[in-house]
């Protein structure tokens, strides 16, 4: 908790060994060390011994006699490392792993591995000969579990005669690493379920060109994590396949290329290694996952990685506290997701505990998040570099089920995790083999968690409205992320149109009008390194159609992309990632010339809050529901001030708030900025627009929603298409709707939103007295 501690004990104190030598030197047991600190103090870090180390307890004992931890248990590996001994080592001893991070007092598991002796046979890698039985026994009695089966064999057919990958040095190694994970899971599981040879004789070639003509696999560490757990479940799953030469080869390539090099970044103290974000638990994950394949085999490499692995991942399972929510947006959280899960339940099949990870705040309510993420369309709030897209709305289907599986998550979330996990693919009507990839329905992954609880009631019962605190990259638990739907609607398919893009598609929806309407909405902070300077924008759905749109990701290749600035050529200058490409508020913007120029702070002082939520059973920011009797189901505050500080803003704040029966949503904005030359308001549609004065009628398909200016009474709307030149994405159909007005004059703008061109609203409060008396004024006539 505190980094500065453990940047000082990182100092003076890089590695911890006593060993006591009760059976002989040829067996070291654990041993216990005792006090008060975190589990943040150890390290991966290693410590250089004078001399050649000629005792481990000899060596050890110099830098030992601190004992400011928590009730942990270490193990060391007999050492054969010249001068050095490592903080933490596994092997021979046993496996001793942290229960839970950032706990005052954490609980030490202890696993007995023997240098393999007791892990469990092949297949021990998600998935066991009694869990492969029970598997079949489901497909044979579950008419669902059986669809994707078939799906699978099709695909894993269309998979036989597609080219091996690219291992010449220039190529996206990366791809081809997904490419090998996608057809190792699909080839070894449809090989376990119908016996046919074909799959697991391509699987086998797979491996051993990955294993030796990939030269590396180190561009950096996603490739190499990805690609050791590809090769890890093809040797694990095909392992009684292979011919012993076979196997032979493939353990020397990822010795080499997985486990060696793996040791040598984690020596470096890379930054993946202990990060808050997406990158430490794919790269922990997939090399704990290898680690555990492989230990039988390379028992001093495997111990030490599986040792790092697992001292790293619960700084990132961390950032799942304290609701669920995931900073760095929904497409990520997928690829948390698939990690998450695959390394918890790895270890819970071979060593028969994850060790606490699931037990990590938040763990077992992430997947609420995705849930409330997507709106009636399906298609998810699509904020940060992430992406609306019809593959956005299966891909969180295998990860929901995986979640359902674990056991930290139980009753009754898991009925609606696996619920909602089958309903995704089949809102389209069928399951298309060639969507049975790891980026869609993934197939393989879905039927390896597959349960048939729950229902539609569970999908029913939940809250209508959430907002998600939020703990890293200085969220410090704010409420960071809010949603507001008029209802869940789990029987309805209105998707069939759903944009195909990869990037910002065409339209969704089937433009229903008695379809759910729905918000969602964040507050501002530009520092996890996949945000955007995009505090107060929204995205709503109305009428079956989706009316305000995030434009999600830009290419990852545009120049200084990830350089986490406003000037020019840097990320917060490209129109997707600054203030001006978003829903909300920009001041002084020079027709969006500069994007960078009148963008929000970036840095940690820009970050802001939801400081009001208020809906059925939720109550963010007040003390009483008092919105019951002010004609509005759900509202909300986004306290903005920050974000806009650092330009010379004295306060803003935006309100969101429905009117009854959720027909109308108002936007209210409030704001003390006298010395801007202007202020605009925008929305981001692919909606046709048609204009009259302060009226907007906004068009897609046959469903109509229409937006009018409320205050100030003299102000009226523009729009303009959206053109980004190249290499940015195109942006094909969106359009920008606006408001201009004066900060010097005007104090507040109102924008309400309607299916209803007659909409008739009531007077709006100021936003400071919401907290008390709600965000309409009930002594009013409704106002047209």
């Amino acid at each position: 908790r505190d980094r500065e501690n453990i940047r000082q004990f990182r100092q003076t104190l890089q590695a911890f060994c006593h060993i006591s030598y009760p059976h002989g030197y040829d067996r070291y047991q654990s041993c216990a060390f005792s006090g008060s600190s975190l589990w943040t103090f150890f390290t991966r870090k290693t410590i250089s011994l004078q001399g050649e180390a000629k005792q481990d307890k000899e060596s050890c004992n110099q830098i030992t006699g601190i004992d400011d931890m928590t009730r942990v248990m270490i193990a060391q590996k007999q050492a054969s490392f010249r001068g050095i001994c490592w903080f933490f080592m596994l092997g021979a001893a046993s496996i001793t792993v942290f229960s839970s991070a950032r706990t005052d007092a954490f609980v030490a598991a202890d696993h007995n591995v023997d240098d393999g002796k007791h892990l469990l046979p092949h297949p021990r890698i998600r998935l066991n000969e009694t869990a492969l039985l029970r598997l079949k026994q489901t497909i044979a009695s579950d008419p669902v579990a059986a669809q994707y089966k078939n799906a699978l064999i099709d695909y894993a057919d269309s998979l036989l005669q597609t080219p091996m990958i690219d291992c010449e040095p220039n190529t996206d190694l990366l791809i081809g690493a997904r490419v090998t994970l996608d057809h190792m899971y699909s080839f070894g599981l449809s090989y376990r379920l119908v016996g046919n040879k074909a799959y697991a004789q391509r699987a086998v070639q797979e491996l051993l060109h990955v294993t030796t003509n990939c030269t590396s696999w180190d561009p950096f560490g996603l490739v190499l994590a990805e690609m050791t757990h590809a090769v890890a479940i093809g040797y694990d799953w095909l392992f009684d396949f292979m011919t012993e030469k076979d196997r032979a080869t493939i353990e020397r390539g990822v010795i080499v290329l997985g486990l060696n090099e793996a040791l040598e970044q984690y020596a470096k103290n890379l930054f993946w290694t202990t990060c808050a974000f997406n990158w430490n638990i794919v790269c922990n994950g997939g090399l704990a996952i290898g680690a555990i394949a492989f230990w039988d085999v390379a028992p001093q490499q495997s111990a030490a990685v599986f040792a790092n692995a697992t001292l790293g991942l619960p700084y990132a399972f961390a950032s799942m506290a304290p609701d669920g929510g995931w900073h760095e947006g929904t497409m990520y959280w997928e690829y948390v997701a698939k990690y998450a899960t695959a390394v918890t339940s790895t270890m819970t099949v071979a060593l028969q505990s994850d060790y606490g990870l699931s037990q990590s705040t938040g763990f077992n309510l992430t997947s609420l998040f995705r849930i409330h993420s997507n709106g009636p369309s399906q298609r998810p709030f699509n904020f940060a570099d992430s992406v609306a897209d019809a593959r956005s709305v299966v891909a969180p289907s295998n990860y929901l089920m995986q979640y359902a599986a674990s056991p930290a998550v139980g009753p009754p979330l898991q009925e609606l995790y696996a619920y909602e996990a089958r309903r995704l693919p089949n809102i389209t009507g069928h399951l298309d083999p060639l969507n049975c990839s790891f980026d869609h329905y993934d197939c393989a992954e879905m039927l390896l968690a597959y349960t048939a609880v729950g229902a539609a009631e569970d999908l029913l019962a939940q809250p209508t409205a959430k907002v998600f605190r939020l703990s890293a990259f200085g969220w410090n638990n704010r409420s960071a992320i809010g949603f507001i739907r008029s209802a869940w609607n789990p029987t309805e398919a209105h998707i069939r149109d759903a944009p195909a893009g990869d990037h910002l598609g065409e339209h969704s929806g089937d433009g229903a009008p008695d379809t759910p309407a729905w918000i969602a909405f964040k507050a501002a902070n530009g520092l996890p390194n996949h945000n955007d300077l995009d505090g107060g924008t929204f995205v709503l759905e109305m009428a079956g159609e989706r009316w305000a749109e995030d434009l999600g990701a830009d290419s990852y290749n545009l120049p200084g992309y990830w350089t986490q600035t406003t000037s020019v050529g840097h990320r917060y200058s490209y129109y997707r990632k600054s203030t001006a490409g978003h829903n909300t508020l920009t001041f002084n913007n020079d027709n969006d010339s500069q994007p960078g120029a009148c963008a929000q702070d970036p840095t940690a002082t820009g970050v802001t809050e939801i400081s009001l939520f208020v809906a059925e059973n939720v109550s963010v920011g007040m003390s009483s529901l008092v919105h019951l009797a002010q004609r509005s189901p759900a509202y909300a505050i986004v306290a903005l001030t920050d974000a806009y500080k650092a330009q010379g803003a004295r306060q803003v704040d935006r309100g969101f708030a429905f009117t009854e029966q959720y027909s109308h949503l108002l936007i209210v904005d409030e704001f003390d900025f006298p010395d801007a030359d202007n202020v605009t308001w925008a929305m981001h549609t692919l909606a046709d627009i048609r204009l009259n004065g302060a009226e907007a009628e906004l068009r897609i398909k046959d469903s109509r929603v229409y937006a009018r200016i409320v205050e100030p009474a003299t102000a009226t709307f523009a729009f303009k298409p959206v053109r980004l030149q190249p290499p940015q994405y195109p942006t094909p159909g969106v359009n920008k709707l606006f408001v201009i007005a004066n900060p010097s004059t005007t104090k507040r703008v109102v924008i309400v939103m309607s299916p209803n061109a007659a909409a008739a609203v009531p007077k709006v409060n100021p936003l400071t007295t919401w907290s008390h008396l709600g965000p309409f004024d009930s002594s009013h006539e409704l106002r047209k």
